[in-house]
């Protein structure tokens, strides 16, 4: 999840150019959980990569109003798309931005993002813990998930 493309929207290349998603999903192949590459950047989380990976959370780290983006949401959480992934974010710093329609497709409210494996790595759950808060109460708590 670094600052990795998968498209050229936005340069002078062409999209085969700039396209290093599909070619590390091609190499590492399904996972559970993935930060979204570039904070969720518009030209990242491109379709075969989000097919090729399959993950079933997606983590978007933003840290201002840019992150992340209305077309990374919209490929994230397209409901033909399988396995259905929770999406989290971990501020609400582009809640504006995005309306309340598409920040209505976040599984959860934002704040501190854990993801908890459990012993023998086959139950996995998610935690969402009160950023604002010294305490960091747990603010949503996911179902626990079997790989």
């Amino acid at each position: 999840g670094g600052d990795v493309t998968g498209s050229a929207y936005g340069t002078a290349y062409k999209g085969s150019q700039r396209n290093y998603e599909s070619q590390i999903a091609d190499v590492t192949g399904p996972v559970t959980v993935l930060s979204a590459n570039h904070h969720g950047w518009k030209d990242t989380c491109n379709p075969d990569f989000l097919w090729k990976m399959k993950p079933r959370a997606i983590t978007f780290s933003s840290s201002n109003n840019n992150h992340p983006r209305e077309e990374t949401v919209v490929r994230c959480s397209d409901p033909q798309y399988e396995p259905n992934p929770l999406l989290l974010v971990n501020t609400e710093a582009a809640r504006e931005r995005l309306g309340e329609e598409l920040w209505s497709r976040f599984s959860a409210p934002a704040g501190h993002i854990v993801i908890r494996a459990y012993p023998g790595g086959e139950t996995w759950q998610v935690f969402v813990l009160n950023s604002h808060s010294g305490k960091y109460e747990v603010i949503y708590k996911s179902e626990i998930m079997t790989l």
